[in-house]
């Protein structure tokens, strides 16, 4: 018999939820900001992408696993689609 959690789909449901909302708070300060806090000393070796302002352009970086900003994605494409739409905005004159 096939036992639904729904205290599981729940949590796992407000985690995409927050996530969600963290990466659509992405603003053009956010362009600046490293991928990781200062001060983070996690030591996970996970492959993330963050905007580099200075290349203006999304690369690869080693994510340590704790204390993300705004400016850190799972994906290429993710970056690129968030972080490339605001952070290559050009200044209303």
């Amino acid at each position: 018999m096939y036992v639904f959690n729904y205290f599981a789909l729940g949590v796992l449901l407000i985690i995409v939820q927050v996530y969600c909302q963290i990466q659509s708070e992405f603003k053009k300060k956010d362009c600046l900001a490293p991928h990781t806090e200062p001060g983070a000393t996690c030591k996970a070796h996970l492959i993330r992408y963050h905007w580099n302002q200075t290349l203006k352009a999304c690369e690869e970086v080693i994510y340590g696993g704790c204390r993300a900003t705004r400016n850190n994605f799972k994906t290429m494409e993710e970056c690129n689609k968030v972080a490339g739409s605001i952070c290559n905005k050009k200044c209303k004159k």
